[in-house]
């Protein structure tokens, strides 16, 4: 398991899209494809929201972020 600096995630902006970035393998061709299907991927954002949810949820570090205490 890959550790990550959880206190830093929440204050360095760039160090939290780096983390996101590698987490999903999200590279420039994938980022600039999505600007260009935008309108396209735009009906799909709730079925891509459920399998955001269900990325996060892999992992520890993320899914605490949405467990009730």
């Amino acid at each position: 398991m890959k550790q990550i600096d959880e206190p830093r995630l929440e204050s360095d902006l760039g160090y939290r899209f780096e983390y996101l970035a590698e987490f999903i393998g999200l590279g420039e061709g994938d980022i600039s494809a999505i600007h260009g299907a935008a309108g396209h991927l735009a009906p799909l954002v709730p079925s891509l929201v459920d399998a955001v949810y269900d990325k996060l949820f892999q992992y520890d570090a993320t899914k605490r972020h949405f467990v009730p205490r």
